[in-house]
């Protein structure tokens, strides 16, 4: 989390010296856990390491393709390749050892899973959901980076990387298949995700429930955001994940309010290490986004100090836990980039989830040297919605530019756009009510105007 926030703010140096610190001492350090080896494991730093968390294998992976989508830096990728490959090929080494077939002939549900090991602050040994979902994420953007540069050993490592999904994906549906199904509040019963394979219905407490629930299918890309398992998952915590007594703050809902399900709703302890509200702005969920994310950050922020704690408990009153806890700091600025600049595949997305209170009359939205996975750029919006307009000056990347790029402009009385100019000519290219301009690509710097009826 820290590195890659290190990339997005064009610290590129610095994150390669964090990365190029784990792949020194790759190897020097097992995971806890039943592994057979620890030959590829990303996790010693030369005695600093700490924690023993399994599911960093998986997060060192992805932060390692995050800054080369960054970058595109080639020769980096190809001098730290070694220690990828390493990486998934120890991967696929351990969960071979779970590859025996029952003597009825099926498989069993663990088939092709990572041994058990230690979860995080949670140390019991199992087959945990989030730990083998993110290994899963960093071997799928570690093969594809490596792909991308040409490298040799890559179109194996893709064929590794399905057959781990798919062998997955089996265990965490019999998974469901064998668990109760969950009431939501309006009546309707779901399927539901238990955060370790062998565990029928609900753990025990927020860490395993929420922190390392079934959410994280999600956010590693295991489960499409479009398939009704997603709408689930995300119903499920909303109701009776982050407002219960269990999972989410001690005495929170009592019982059903409205207002109080709006302002303490959408995360649950250590909010800001939550990975959850970037799910709803992929779906283009604007409102929960907003609200997901901003709540969780007011939970923790301090403006006194101007950090962000680990916790704060009981009742949003006193701080908890670390101060300036790194981790959950970069991920309230990811948060806060992704409503201003958003890649989602190949096109890239600005003003995305801007609230609208932003773009009264007279204010300025402006976003400075962004790095993206297309290269850098930045955009400036100006507010005359007095005058029916809002006007943009924008700079899109050129280095790999995106397939299409979009503006979205969120007027803050909901005002469809009527009209849009480009480069003093009129552009035919928007939707009105939808709040969105395709822009053009190739031509540098833009300078767009949007009229209001």
């Amino acid at each position: 989390m820290c590195t890659t926030d290190l990339d997005r703010r064009g610290y590129v140096k610095e994150a390669e010296k964090c990365l190029e610190i784990m792949a020194h001492y790759q190897g020097t350090v097992p995971l806890p856990g039943t592994f057979e080896t620890q030959y590829g494991v990303l996790y010693g730093s030369g005695g600093y390491q700490s924690g023993g968390y399994n599911r960093g294998q998986g997060w060192a992976m992805y932060g390692f393709a995050e800054h080369y989508r960054y970058t595109r830096d080639k020769e980096w990728l190809g001098r730290v390749a070694p220690a990828l490959v390493k990486a998934c090929d120890w991967i696929t080494h351990e969960r071979e050892r779970t590859m025996e077939i029952n003597p009825d002939g099926s498989k069993p549900i663990e088939y092709g899973f990572l041994p058990a090991g230690s979860l995080e602050d949670v140390h019991d040994y199992w087959q945990w959901l989030s730990t083998n979902a993110y290994a899963y994420w960093g071997f799928k953007w570690t093969a594809w980076a490596l792909s991308d540069i040409g490298h040799p050993e890559a179109e194996r490592l893709q064929a590794d990387c399905r057959a781990f999904y798919n062998d997955l994906m089996a265990g965490f549906n019999e998974s469901r298949y064998r668990s109760p199904v969950i009431r939501l509040a309006d009546g309707r019963w779901v399927s539901y995700y238990p955060p370790r394979l062998q565990r029928r219905g609900r753990d025990f407490g927020w860490l395993r429930e929420v922190l390392e629930g079934s959410m994280n299918l999600l956010v590693a890309e295991m489960i499409s955001l479009s398939d009704p398992a997603a709408q689930w998952i995300l119903d499920d915590y909303e109701d009776n994940l982050y407002l219960s007594e269990r999972y989410g703050y001690p005495g929170a809902m009592p019982e059903f309010d409205e207002r109080r399900w709006f302002d303490w709703g959408g995360f649950s302890m250590q909010s800001n290490l939550l990975l959850h509200p970037a799910m709803y702005l992929k779906r283009d969920d604007v409102k929960p986004f907003l609200r997901t994310f901003l709540n969780g950050f007011c939970s923790t922020f301090y403006s006194d100090t101007v950090m962000c704690c680990e916790h704060d408990l009981p009742t949003l009153a006193e701080w908890a836990g670390d101060h300036f806890k790194t981790s959950d700091e970069a991920n309230v600025t990811h948060y806060l980039r992704l409503l201003l600049v958003e890649e989602h595949g190949d096109d890239l997305i600005l003003g995305k989830a801007i609230p609208r209170e932003w773009l009264e009359q007279g204010k300025t939205v402006k976003v400075e040297r962004a790095l993206t996975y297309f290269g850098e750029m930045g955009y400036e919006l100006r507010s005359r919605v007095d005058d029916g307009l809002i006007e943009a000056d924008i700079e899109l990347p050129r280095r790999n530019p995106p397939a299409r790029a979009t503006l979205r402009l969120r007027h803050p009385c909901r005002a469809p756009i009527a009209r849009v100019e480009i480069d003093g000519e009129d552009w035919k290219c928007f939707d009105g009510s939808g709040e969105t301009i395709s822009l053009p690509l190739g031509r540098g710097a833009l300078k767009v105007k949007a009229y209001y009826g």
